[in-house]
């Protein structure tokens, strides 16, 4: 009887050592992932966006209407500049460089 007391407090010894140093691991890896994914669906929704506003821009082109097409090109621009930072902060975070706060 005392050898299988023995064997299950052993058994819940590392048990509890590997919850201990396992689950705060766990709990990172999710939110990291959880971050990533936020970063990518915004990605996905910028692009999604900049190719509808190239597709107007191109419209008002056609349509001779040169001052709609150069407001549009300049939230071309913007969207851009988003996209690039938003690779910028997923290239970092995927380095794993500190300093930068997701929400």
């Amino acid at each position: 009887m005392s050898t299988l007391l023995l064997i299950l407090l052993f058994i819940l010894g590392i048990s509890g050592v590997a919850y201990c140093f396992l689950w705060p691991r766990w709990r990172s890896y999710q939110k990291e992932q959880r971050m990533l994914e936020q970063i990518e669906d915004e990605y996905e929704r910028l692009r999604s966006t900049r190719k509808s506003v190239l597709y107007h821009v191109d419209w008002a082109v056609e349509r001779g209407e040169r001052k709609e097409a150069r407001e549009l090109e300049e939230e071309l621009d913007r969207i851009d500049a988003e996209l690039a930072d938003l690779r910028e902060k997923y290239d970092a975070f995927k380095g794993h460089k500190t300093g930068l706060k997701f929400h």
